[in-house]
């Protein structure tokens, strides 16, 4: 084993080391730490201020009771900054010699929150209205997925400020702002589908397993689809075509299908999509069957002559599809 001799490494390398716990047990007899409050105007602690020195690079917070520890700090003169939302900074300076075994108090004035201004800005000549932003909702993906029924009435009732006109279990259509038959309009892929509004009990031909989405445009943009539109609009967006794009060919399928245990309704659909470089094909397949739906067994209209009560109870017959 090597000895540390006057001249060999080891021995500087020992004299480096206790210099510098030297150098730091210095250090920290120079330094001190302060304790301090922040309240507001009425004595009130400030909780989660922040008491920052920006000389040392120091910041922390106040706790719920508004005090605050300030830890190795040098015996200098040195500014202190305490903030908060919804208060005026304070600054002050401080000397850790002669506040050593002093406690802080720092009051903050409360002061109004100024935020930043809302520019509004208008275009001085005519746009496209139908480029204008619209107050829209839409369903679609697996939501759509998860709330399709034969009518689009109940399918878009799950929307805020929509609800459903059934006649029925397969005939429902949507209410709009209150509106409904000839002061909402129906659209497929923006055609609008006018027979839809001859009836309550007319079903539209629409089949929601072919849709990508629904639109409804509410508000005073639905005016914009025409005077039938008063209430609002839906817009049933079927499936684009695929494309083979750069895996030039693909084949896929998917199968769905729903039951409603009320009136033992099933429904199924098969759909099958690919392409192959610049030629897409969809093809689907869909059927749904109900049997008569039933209410609970309560007194009829007919029994206790009350207006309140149901004309009929039990199955309804003639419900099924």
């Amino acid at each position: 084993m090597s000895k540390c001799t006057y001249k060999s490494p080891c021995r500087w390398f020992v004299l480096l080391i206790m210099l510098l716990m030297a150098a730091q047990s210095g250090a920290s007899a120079e330094s001190s730490s302060i304790t301090g409050v922040v309240v507001d105007q009425n004595g009130r602690p400030v909780p989660n201020a922040n008491i920052a020195i920006p000389s040392l690079n120091k910041v922390v917070a106040s706790d719920s009771e508004g005090r605050f520890v300030l830890r190795n700090i040098p015996l200098n003169t040195f500014l202190i900054e305490v903030s908060h939302v919804g208060y005026a900074t304070a600054t002050l300076e401080i000397n850790p010699t002669e506040d050593l075994n002093q406690e802080l108090r720092i009051i903050l004035n409360e002061r109004a929150i100024k935020g930043e201004g809302i520019v509004v800005t208008g275009s001085p000549t005519p746009t496209d209205p139908m480029k204008s932003p619209q107050d829209i909702q839409i369903l679609g993906g697996e939501k759509l997925l998860a709330n399709e029924t034969a009518a689009l009435g109940k399918t878009l009732e799950r929307l805020p400020g929509i609800s459903n006109i059934s006649t029925g279990p397969q005939a429902g259509k949507p209410v709009i702002r209150g509106l409904s038959g000839n002061r909402v309009r129906v659209m497929k892929d923006g055609v609008p589908m006018e027979h839809y509004q001859f009836s309550f009990r007319h079903q539209p031909v629409l089949n929601l397993a072919q849709a990508e989405r629904v639109e409804v445009v509410q508000g005073a943009a639905s005016i914009l689809y025409g005077s039938d539109a008063l209430g609002g609009a839906a817009n049933v967006i079927t499936k684009s075509l695929p494309s083979g794009g750069s895996e030039n060919q693909y084949l896929k399928g998917s199968i769905k299908g729903q039951y409603f245990s009320n009136n033992q309704e099933w429904s199924s659909g098969l759909e099958l999509e690919g392409a192959a470089e610049v030629l897409g094909y969809r093809a689907g397949f869909t059927t749904r069957e109900a049997d008569n739906f039933s209410t609970p067994d309560e007194s009829t209209y007919s029994e206790t002559s009350t207006p309140s009560d149901p004309k009929f109870t039990g199955e309804l017959p003639y419900t099924n599809f």
